[in-house]
């Protein structure tokens, strides 16, 4: 079957909220790549070429190829957007550094706005649960290549991280451009300009109107600008750019928001959503996670840092999401004397 005309406008939108939120390493803004991307770091196998035939063959027709090829995109993608995180995850452990941290949180979110848009089109998500293993052997074959490079120094794993990045948006602009042209505008125009100038980024506004904003209205089969004002958009990202709230917990305050439970912070308030930003409270929860497994900050000062990653899922859990996983990372190797 052909995704219907709301499951393709979503998905257009998700795909421009995830390039316009791509974050690169190298200081690079999320406008598209020049089409020859210069690798830095000379893998052998390329991030931007996903395959061009869908496993499972759709009606004949223009509309019906389009949409083929956009499907084997979104697998190819979520799978992409997983190696980032999983590239992330292995390099910050390795070398520390909150944007590998923070950047590994990113391509979480990247990962789920991708998979949101799977059932629409019949797919089943690719994704093995485990760290470094891929249904693509491309993939696969990149992955090696790069956590090769990037072992080598810092350096090298700051070039991996750019061209991840680089051929990521590279990969999300050419499926955006592969979308029909009647999900090309979903029509929020006026509500990300007025979002803008109630003291949002442009960026940030895109990101929330096309993208979380866009999906639950296509979930509820309502418009975009029925479900929030841009001055409560505004105000929402304006909690995550003072710390108050990360993007997950943005996300659920903006669901309080629509459920008509008030305000960005009178939701914030009453569901108590804030970011535990007490350094008492997250070195309790870390003195007790620590606790549970002794021999991590042995093998922390044996210079296995990745060691302190169960140590931070350990404390995430315990603080419900509500804490600021770098800064958790930070207090573990000042506790281990690596800081």
């Amino acid at each position: 079957m052909i995704a219907s005309k709301a499951a393709r406008l979503a998905t257009s939108a998700a795909l421009a909220a995830l390039i316009s939120t791509t974050v690169v390493l190298a200081g690079c803004t999320a406008s598209p790549p020049e089409s020859t991307i210069v690798d830095p770091v000379a893998p052998t196998a390329s991030l931007s070429t996903p395959p061009s035939t869908s496993p499972e063959p759709l009606e004949s027709g223009v509309a019906a190829d389009a949409e083929t090829e956009l499907r084997a995109q979104l697998l190819y993608l979520i799978e992409e957007e997983k190696l980032a995180h999983d590239v992330y995850t292995v390099l910050g452990d390795t070398w520390g550094g909150n944007v590998f941290v923070n950047i590994a949180a990113s391509e979480t979110t990247h990962q789920e706005a991708v998979a949101a848009l799977l059932p629409d089109y019949g797919l089943t998500d690719p994704r093995v649960n485990e760290v470094g293993v891929f249904q693509d052997a491309s993939l696969q074959a990149l992955y090696d290549q790069l956590i090769a490079e990037g072992m080598r120094s810092r350096d090298d794993a700051i070039d991996v991280g750019v061209l991840i990045e680089q051929t990521d948006i590279a990969d999300l602009t050419e499926a955006l451009d592969d979308a029909p042209d009647d999900v090309a505008n979903g029509g929020i125009l006026a509500e990300v300009e007025a979002t803008i100038a109630a003291g949002a980024s442009p960026a940030a506004a895109r990101k929330w109107w096309t993208g979380e904003i866009a999906r639950i209205a296509n979930a509820q089969e309502r418009e975009a600008s029925e479900l929030v004002s841009p001055a409560d958009v505004a105000a929402l990202q304006a909690l995550v750019d003072a710390g108050t709230l990360t993007d997950k917990l943005a996300r659920q305050v903006l669901e309080g928001v629509i459920a008509g439970e008030g305000t960005p912070q009178e939701v914030v308030d009453a569901r108590g959503l804030a970011v535990v930003s007490d350094d008492g409270a997250l070195i309790a929860a870390i003195d007790e996670a620590l606790a549970s497994q002794p021999d991590v900050l042995e093998k922390i000062r044996d210079g296995k840092v990745q060691a302190a990653g169960a140590i931070i899922g350990a404390v995430m859990k315990a603080m419900k999401g509500q804490a600021d996983a770098a800064r958790v990372r930070e207090l573990i190797l000042e506790r281990a004397g690596q800081a």
